[in-house]
């Protein structure tokens, strides 16, 4: 397998971006999505099996809504359980996920998050942990592909505009995943 997607999406039925993302690149070939929320209800988290996938991919992508300036809670206890020392990291061989590649896939509730505005609130900056986790893990670490200012309460009816922006953002992560 080329790609793992991790998808992480607590409310994925009623978001309209990820939707539409997912529509469009889930049967490409060479692709797997995890979607974490749906394989693991429980929050029970299958580490052997989902290490398994990770050594069959290339390339991992973790998409995903910014959730308070983070992954939602679900992506972030599936590096807890299987981003484990001793597989993935550490002095002891864990080198599992060396060579692989890291891309970010994310969309972001505001306007704060594009390049160029509040400093404080930079991407780069935010993201710093997810590099950090790449780089511990000998991971590669591509630019973070990031959709901004998609905000849509649940009965929100989808604006054409806004439509075609996520359509956009899906077809440059389609191409992203076809790229060799």
């Amino acid at each position: 397998m080329k790609n793992l997607i991790l998808l992480s999406h607590p409310h994925l039925a009623t978001s309209h971006a990820h939707t539409l993302i997912v529509d469009q690149i889930k049967d490409l070939p060479d692709t797997v999505i995890h979607h974490l929320e749906g394989l693991y209800p429980d929050g029970q988290i299958d580490a052997e099996s989902e290490q398994a996938a990770c050594t069959r991919a290339e390339r991992i992508v973790m998409a995903f809504p910014f959730w308070w300036h983070s992954t939602p809670p679900m992506l972030k206890h599936w590096q807890d359980e299987v981003l484990t020392e001793g597989w993935a990291y550490g002095s002891d061989g864990g080198r599992a996920l060396s060579g692989k590649l890291l891309q970010l896939v994310l969309t972001t509730g505001g306007a704060q998050y594009r390049p160029g505005d509040d400093p404080h609130f930079q991407p780069a900056a935010l993201l710093r942990p997810l590099q950090a986790t790449a780089l511990l893990c000998g991971m590669n670490y591509a630019e973070p592909l990031i959709l901004p200012n998609i905000v849509h309460p649940r009965d929100h009816a989808l604006h054409e505009d806004e439509e075609n922006r996520i359509l956009a953002f899906a077809e440059q992560l389609q191409a992203l995943l076809e790229a060799p």
